[in-house]
């Protein structure tokens, strides 16, 4: 376990728990003047590459793994802003006509009712307005559903009771990653140019476009790390466990190579990674271009002017120049906590001090404290809704 904790000056906030699918990630981020100003502690656990994948065995270890990391990461406090995974089922987008402002709830409440294989209404549901479209010689509201079963609620609020945390908010992992970059947005915005977020884990890869805070796409692919390990697997005859090795030293040797071109031997181990992930890198590559060609049609005058990458496997250079060159898009890797005092947080010393990981986890915090300001917002889960 990686484990890092350490005083600053500022009012710490709840802290941030990002439960993914090969680590967890925790971090308390200190507060002042409204603004986000340093990490007052952090810790990062990953999963044991042969732990057993039941959800029982799976929730026992992440408990036990969170006090651990509380305990001795110098965390203050039990309140906690957890991430919610939100899988390819919990997406629906919607189009609907235009209604008088009393009828919309009750419009939408009957669309989530018939397109999740859940009573949404009961349950938790948010909404996206993603904006007035064109479609069919009409003009129409498009609108991103967000569903939650009671009963995933009710698993993450027990867990958080076993860690001995208490629960502040919740919310969708790809919306945190999203607003991971508003506080880097209000610099960086170029007027009619879209955000294009690719956030992609080891379970999977979440895409979210949006012009300014306003979301107008958000989709969850099932392409990630544990699909790029797989193919490395089958590629070289390896087990898991060794193909994840191999492609971390990939990763690693790609870097150095980015350094030093010269280095024509950690060239060829990049392109033999490279061939054994090729099917699955233009698989994603390609659901990304139809995000964007949807974006392009849907949202008249939507273009990029580059990717962000985040989450987990941002780093790999091999990914990013895959993309870029697919994509015809610049390809960046994301710095969510850019601006703020890191000094004591512990990185590799072979990469880049970028943090992309821990997006969700930033998202969450400066989520926070817009939701402090704004409370009524629709679009945040709150455990009351």
């Amino acid at each position: 376990m990686r484990v890092l904790g350490f005083l600053t000056k500022g009012r710490r906030l709840p802290i941030a728990l990002d439960i993914g699918s090969d680590t967890i990630k925790m971090i308390q981020f200190r507060q002042a003047r409204g603004e986000l100003v340093s990490v007052a502690a952090a810790a990062a656990w990953p999963f044991p590459a042969d732990s057993p994948q039941g959800p029982a065995q799976r929730r026992e270890q992440a408990v036990d793994a969170v006090r651990r990391m509380w305990r001795e990461g110098g965390f203050k406090g039990r309140s906690v802003l957890l991430a919610l995974p939100c899988g390819p089922e919990s997406i629906k987008t919607v189009r609907l006509p235009p209604l008088p402002a009393g009828q919309w709830r009750q419009a939408i409440k009957k669309e989530a009712q018939e397109r999740f294989s859940f009573d949404a209404a009961k349950d938790h549901f948010s909404c996206i307005d993603a904006g007035e479209v064109h479609w069919d010689n009409r003009t129409v509201r498009e609108v991103i559903l967000l569903a939650a079963h009671n009963k995933v609620i009710d698993d993450h609020v027990a867990m958080l009771s076993a860690m001995k945390l208490s629960p502040v908010a919740m919310e969708a992992s790809p919306l945190a990653a999203f607003h991971a970059f508003e506080r880097l947005g209000r610099r960086q915005e170029s007027g009619a140019g879209a955000r294009v977020i690719v956030d992609i884990g080891a379970g999977g890869t979440r895409v979210v476009v949006g012009k300014g805070k306003q979301i107008i796409l958000l989709k969850s692919l099932g392409v990630g790390g544990w699909a790029m390990t797989a193919a490395v697997a089958r590629h070289f005859n390896l087990s898991r466990q060794e193909a994840a090795q191999f492609r971390l030293q990939n990763a690693q040797h790609e870097s150095a190579r980015l350094a030093a071109p010269s280095a024509t031997a950690k060239a060829a181990v990049s392109w033999s990674a490279q061939d054994a992930l090729g099917g699955v890198l233009e698989s994603l590559a390609e659901e990304i271009a139809l995000c964007l060609r949807y974006c392009a049609v849907t949202f008249r005058g939507m273009r990029p002017s580059e990717i962000i990458l985040c989450g987990g496997e941002a780093h790999n250079p091999l990914i990013s120049r895959f993309l870029g060159e697919r994509l015809g898009l610049p390809v960046v890797v994301s710095r969510p906590l850019h601006g703020l005092d890191v000094s004591r947080m512990k990185h590799d010393a072979d990469s880049p001090n970028l943090f992309a990981e821990w997006a969700i986890c930033a998202g969450l915090a400066v989520r926070y404290l817009g939701a402090s300001q704004a409370a009524t917002e629709e679009r945040y889960l709150r455990l009351s809704a």
